[in-house]
């Protein structure tokens, strides 16, 4: 058989139709169809075949943009970052950077750095990073969205890299993103340490902001304003941008934003607000308290202190602060009540000092004895405490208690000199004068004041030779040793013993006597004066003149030379007093100038003068001796004007006359009376040879020749003396004569008396009658006069129903021995709503010799107007008195009252003026004193009010003002009286009879009618030292316009001071 040669066909034709339809079912299979490039990227896992196929189709179409992201996406999340980037570089260079490239090249970036090992290569990376986003981000016209890719990119940066790379990111941004980048700066700013100038990019974007953002900014910017130092702009931004939240909380951060700011008044508003609304915190209401006080708002800074202080957690500041409060607010009562509270409770310094002081400010000593006790119990109290605590018992007059603190004071603080002091005060005061004396004594070393005191109380306790041995040492100090000169004197004088005077006086005189002042200087010429020195009296006398130009050293000059014979001397003394223009009103001037015209034998001017002396002093002494001595010249020639001088010398008590009324009585022819007054003399002058011969004269003369032979006999005994010549003067003690010269106070009183009486006085138809006690007590600073009555009057008023008897009574204090007199009066007046309170407060003084003025005001007088006004008015009245005195029996003066007057509760229901103008003059003096006298006075009220329904209802009817009161009052009236002492008066005299007569007359003008008056009274002696008196007066027109009638009778009890009364 034959073989074929053709080929043999592995496949048929079905075969290859088969594999045909196989290979295009496998092609449609593993071909990539569009939802495969969907869904590749978006494999949580891409896998190495999705990689391997798309590197294949991005080879196959590198310029597929979304295939190139995709691949590179994909790079990036198997962890092939290098792959990745350079997959994606191409789209990073392309003109348009999609966001999401953007965003994966900078994630790519990122995860790049993070990766970095070490710093080098973390710094090189950082760079390129940056680079990159300059690149992709900062281009203008990069899509919007870019901007955001930045986010992750700030996060691996320092703040100076952020600050670096932002500004170049905004220039290009817009929108949402420009604010989002703005934003992201501040934070940066902040991160920088420069909040200033992050709050400065905040301020400018933060209107821009959505307007839910914008308060959550603004209260980010109040916070950078605070953390850049500028509280102001925070406290405005807050205040502006209304940023307080409701509530205490927002209120808490409004008042500490005022509070940094410096903003008080702010502060303290919200302070206030938070106060009121809610409970605030003790801390807050401090601050409050502080702003307050700031302020000086004291009023609501003492409401806050208050509210601090009582709060359970208040410590002692706060309490201390309470009371600083009310105290700087002149609440001083409560200050005290805390401050004192708080010292007993706490013991804090503050407090007792403080308490302290108020209560010696509000004189409150039991307060202060209470604080200061509580102290000195502590051990707390220093030596200003002791001295202060003595001076709360001394015015609370626990004197005992005084004592006792001072003294352990002393002991406990001996080099302290106010402790002594003030228990020489106590001592002294209660008449302790031995405790006083110990208490110098016991001291080691006495200084030269201390020695001047302890002299002067050995004096008051009569130890004079003690109190010359203290003096008897070396003063250094020019005016202690004055002093202790002056008292050295004056304690050698109460000594007696004429032959240590002599000494002393010969040893200050010896020496330098012109360096001795004014005291001593007086002393020495009252010594002078009693040795018969006169050329010293005249020579110190012309020398203190010559120094210190008073014109008192002129009459002791004048006297010195007249007691040497001066005349001539004596006649230029005259002719320089004549340039001091009162010396035409001065006794004594007058009494000089006769002498001279005695000496040169004219003896009409001598007697003129002496009248004119006489006129301006009545009464004088040495003036009347003058004159008597000049008519015993020649009694026969004016026999009645000796006698009547000689009878006014006898009737004066202390007079010392003794030898001009023996010899003028003599030469008068009245033996009996010379003989007398002789024997008066002799006793006056025991042992005195000039006296003795003159008294045997005169009794040989008078026909008694024993006695003459034996004041002869006496006279020889005695050791020769100088005879002066006989003047007036010389008649005088050397006491008087001293003390003669010594300026005394204006006002003075050394009386005690008490008085008992009964008085009926007539007002409109009311009988008022008093029955009554007074007294008068005098010492020898105070003076304290007093009056209590009891009051009933008879029922003939305009009053529904009858007055009940009532009681008054007025206690006044006055200061004693001073030129400057005052009066402090407190009492009381039953009316007929009650009791009222009466005050009365007077000061007088002497401005110029011949001038005497007081300023006064008195409350709740009696009225005087009608029989109403005396139960119902309280009269208020402030004066001004002046008086004037050209000589001694002359006195003019005027007062001048503002009144106001008060009925019960209604006040000032009328107020006026009143002046009174009046005069005096003494015609005749003693047996009796005759004196006339003019006045007028004018009341005017110019605002009257009407009655209340109060007041009318106690009348029967109602009246008016008017009829209450005097609206218009006018009168002038003259009057005369004649009087021997004075009935009735509790002043300072010797208890004797007397009696007075008044007559007076005038004319009252407001009325158009005459008026008349007549009174008179008697009193006479009992027991000696008592008084009884009797009186009766008439007037017929009254301020009330009816007449007035008055009746008294007292019983008055003279208390003896200083040895006798005066």
């Amino acid at each position: 058989m034959r073989r074929s040669s053709s080929r043999p066909n592995l496949f048929g034709v079905q075969a290859l139709a088969v594999m045909g339809v196989l290979a295009i079912a496998l092609l449609y299979v593993v071909h990539p169809r569009e939802a495969f490039f969907d869904q590749i990227g978006s494999l949580e896992e891409p896998d190495a075949l999705s990689l391997a196929y798309l590197t294949v189709l991005l080879n196959s179409d590198s310029d597929n943009k979304e295939l190139r992201y995709r691949l590179a996406q994909m790079q990036s999340d198997v962890g092939e970052s290098e792959q990745a980037m350079a997959t994606l570089s191409p789209l990073l260079h392309e003109p348009t950077v999609s966001p999401k490239a953007v965003e994966l090249a900078l994630t790519l970036a990122i995860q790049k750095l993070a990766a970095a090992t070490d710093e080098p290569t973390r710094a090189e990376r950082k760079a390129d990073l940056l680079v990159l986003v300059e690149r992709l981000l900062g281009g203008a016209g990069a899509h919007p969205r870019v901007h955001r890719s930045v986010e992750t990119v700030l996060g691996w940066l320092t703040p100076d890299e952020q600050l670096s790379l932002l500004p170049t990111l905004i220039s290009s941004a817009e929108g949402q993103d420009r604010l989002w980048l703005v934003m992201s700066l501040g934070h940066a700013q902040v991160a920088a340490g420069n909040p200033a100038g992050a709050a400065e990019t905040l301020a400018g974007i933060v209107d821009q902001l959505p307007a839910g953002e914008q308060d959550k900014a603004a209260r980010e910017l109040v916070r950078l304003y605070l953390a850049s130092g500028q509280p102001v702009r925070a406290l405005d931004t807050f205040q502006a941008r209304n940023l307080m939240s409701p509530g205490a909380a927002g209120l808490q951060e409004a008042i500490q934003l005022a509070r940094l700011a410096g903003k008080d008044g702010l502060e303290r508003q919200w302070l206030e607000s938070l106060m009121r609304q809610y409970t605030a915190d003790i801390t807050e209401l401090r601050r409050l308290r502080a702003l307050q006080l700031g302020q000086g708002d004291l009023v609501q800074a003492a409401m806050t202190a208050e509210r601090v202080a009582g709060m359970p957690a208040a410590v002692a500041e706060d309490r201390i602060w309470a009371a600083r409060v009310l105290e700087w607010r002149g609440q001083p009562e409560k200050a005290l009540a805390r401050w004192q509270s708080l010292y007993l409770s706490a013991g804090h310094p503050e407090a007792m000092q403080r308490a302290t002081a108020l209560a010696q400010e509000l004189f409150r000593w039991p307060e202060l004895v209470k604080i200061l006790e509580t102290a000195r119990a502590r051990g707390e109290l220093g030596a200003d405490g002791y001295l202060v605590l003595g001076d709360a018992y001394t015015r609370a007059v626990e004197l005992d208690k005084a004592v006792a603190v001072l003294e352990e004071a002393q002991r406990k603080y001996p080099s302290v000199a106010g402790f002594k002091d003030r228990l020489y005060q106590l001592y002294v005061n209660n008449n302790r004068y031995l405790d006083a004396i110990a208490l110098f004594e016991r001291q080691d070393v006495l200084s030269e004041g201390d020695r001047l005191v302890l002299a002067n109380l050995y004096w008051r306790t009569r130890r004079v030779e003690r109190a010359f041995e203290t003096l008897s040492v070396s003063f250094q100090n020019p005016e202690f040793a004055a002093e202790a000169e002056l008292m050295r004197l004056d304690l050698l004088t109460m000594l007696g013993d004429v032959d240590k005077i002599r000494a002393e006086y010969s040893q200050l005189m010896a020496g330098s006597w012109r360096q001795h002042g004014p005291g001593v200087a007086d002393r020495l010429i009252g010594l002078a004066a009693q040795f018969g020195d006169y050329e010293r009296v005249a020579e110190l006398a012309r020398y203190r003149f010559q120094r210190t130009g008073n014109a008192r050293y002129i009459p002791i000059l004048a006297d010195a030379q007249a007691n040497t014979g001066q005349w001539e001397a004596l006649e230029r003394t005259l002719a320089q007093w004549q340039s001091d223009p009162a010396h035409r009103q001065d006794g004594l001037y007058w009494t000089f100038r006769g002498r001279l015209f005695e000496q040169r034998g004219k003896a009409d001017d001598a007697e003129k003068a002496y009248r004119q002396a006489l006129r301006l002093n009545p009464g004088s002494e040495d003036i009347l001796s003058a004159w008597g001595w000049l008519l015993v010249a020649e009694p026969q020639r004016e026999s009645d004007k000796l006698n009547a001088i000689l009878t006014e010398l006898s009737s004066q008590s202390g007079q010392r006359q003794y030898a001009l009324l023996a010899y003028g009585y003599s030469a008068l022819g009245q033996d009996k009376r010379s003989r007398y007054w002789l024997q008066k003399w002799r006793t006056e002058n025991a042992v005195e040879p000039r006296a003795l011969e003159e008294q045997a004269g005169l009794a040989q003369s008078l026909g008694d020749q024993a006695s003459a032979f034996h004041l002869r006999r006496l006279a020889a005994r005695q050791v020769p003396r100088r005879v002066e010549p006989r003047t007036p003067s010389r008649q005088r003690s050397p006491d008087e004569l001293s003390s003669g010269y010594r300026v005394q106070p204006v006002f003075g009183s050394e009386n005690r008396a008490a008085q008992l009486g009964w008085q009926q006085e007539r007002i409109s138809d009311m009988a008022v009658n008093h029955w009554f006690g007074a007294w008068d007590y005098s010492s020898e600073r105070y003076r304290l006069t007093g009056r209590a009555a009891r009051v009933d009057a008879s029922d003939d008023t305009r009053f529904r129903k009858a007055p009940e008897p009532s009681r008054e009574a007025m206690i006044e204090l006055q200061n004693n021995a001073t030129d400057w007199l005052f009066t402090a009066g407190l009492g009381h007046v039953g009316r007929l709503d009650g009791d009222e309170l009466r005050t009365k407060f007077e000061a007088r003084f002497q401005p110029l010799g011949r001038w005497q003025m007081a300023v006064g005001y008195h409350s709740g007088e009696r009225s005087t107007d009608s029989a109403e006004a005396w139960w119902l008015v309280s009269r208020d009245r402030a004066s001004f008195e002046g008086l004037y005195q050209p000589d001694s029996r002359t006195t003019v003066g005027a007062r001048l009252e503002s009144l106001s007057f008060d009925v019960g509760s209604q006040s000032s229901v009328a107020e006026g003026q009143r002046l009174e103008v009046f005069g005096s003059h003494l015609l005749a003096r003693r047996y009796p004193d005759w004196s006339v006298r003019a006045e007028y006075v004018l009341q005017d009220l110019n605002r009257l009010e009407r009655l209340e329904g109060s007041v009318q209802s106690l009348f029967e009817r109602p009246l008016q003002t008017g009829e209450l009161l005097t609206e218009h009052y006018e009168r002038l009236s003259v009057g005369m009286r004649w009087q021997e002492h004075s009935p009735h008066s509790l002043l300072e005299q010797q208890a004797q009879p007397g009696w007075f007569l008044d007559v007076n007359t005038g004319y009252v003008l407001s009325t158009d009618t005459v008026e008349y008056g007549l009174g008179g009274g008697v009193s006479w002696s009992l027991f000696g030292d008592d008084e009884i008196a009797l009186s009766a007066g008439y007037a017929s027109d009254s301020l009330s316009g009816a007449s007035s009638l008055d009746a008294r009778v007292t019983y008055t009890l003279f208390f003896k001071t200083a040895g006798e009364n005066r």
